[in-house]
């Protein structure tokens, strides 16, 4: 069964009751008086934007205000947003953010929330990578990727299962030599899917599985892909799902907690997946 649900501006929603609010995901709550442009370093950001942490190796977060410097760009909503980028050849070195709740995530459940990304300044770079970590200085573990940034603000619909129990999302840039900008987590403007684990548009069976097991969907696409990641965020196997009802799945891998995650496009949808 699919259950679909209008997501308030700022609301993440969990299960079918309750909601987590992103304190500060419109980056409108902030004692900024210019536009920080290579020049805070994470402290600094810190004391600037509440609730809102930098994280990365690098150390120079973007803060941008529509109406100080409009040449480069307008907000999705309001006048601020954030960049986060990497100069380097260094997969490590990019900038980070997270952003704190105001409620724990449960490890095993399923959350739907939706933010907005753009190439930095005119082109279209990406991918932006999210994570769900216990604390606010560390990434955590891996809940999304988004596809290759466009020079446009583009809505992103996020709906996994928790791998771990935590209270920040966290935000990085996932490529090399490149960057971009994000707004506005929590808001949907648009009707989104949102399940619990065992609910959705593709089951699992059987579950726990030896390592075998089948990808049942009610609807055919030919452009879906099947990542599967380890409870550390690790990802160990990936393939194309083309145009059937169901597809095959063998993997070797120990026994443990993995999360099957399918993409059709801008939509994911996550599940939790058990290997005993």
């Amino acid at each position: 069964m699919i259950y679909k649900y209008l997501l308030l501006p700022a609301l993440l929603i969990h299960g079918f009751a309750g909601a987590q609010t992103f304190l500060n995901g419109s980056f409108e709550n902030n004692s900024v008086t210019t536009c920080e442009i290579n020049t805070i370093s994470n402290l600094q950001f810190n004391a600037l934007m509440p609730y809102t942490y930098g994280i990365g190796a690098t150390e120079t977060i973007d803060v941008f205000d529509a109406t100080v410097c409009p040449s480069y760009g307008t907000a999705q909503e309001g006048n601020f947003y954030v960049s986060v980028e990497n100069n380097s050849a260094d997969s490590t070195q990019s900038t980070m953010i997270s952003l704190q709740l105001s409620d724990t995530l449960q490890a095993g459940s399923t959350y739907t929330f939706c933010y907005y990304d753009r190439g930095l300044f005119t082109l279209g770079y990406g991918p932006i990578a999210l994570g769900l970590s216990s604390n606010n200085s560390t990434f955590g573990t891996q809940i999304y990727v988004s596809p290759i940034l466009d020079t446009v603000w583009t809505q992103r619909t996020v709906t996994f299962v928790a791998p771990v129990t935590g209270n920040y999302i966290t935000v990085k840039y996932a490529g090399l030599n490149g960057g971009g900008i994000v707004d506005d987590f929590g808001a949907c403007t648009k009707s989104s899917v949102n399940e619990n684990s065992n609910e959705g548009s593709f089951g699992l069976f059987p579950n726990p599985s030896s390592g075998s097991f089948l990808i049942t969907s009610s609807s055919r696409n030919e452009n879906r892909t099947v990542e599967i990641f380890s409870a550390t965020g690790q990802l160990v196997h990936t393939e194309q799902w083309m145009d059937s009802d169901s597809k095959e799945i063998k993997l070797d891998c120990a026994p443990g907690i993995y999360f099957v995650q399918i993409k059709t496009g801008e939509a994911i949808e996550s599940r939790k997946l058990i290997i005993e």
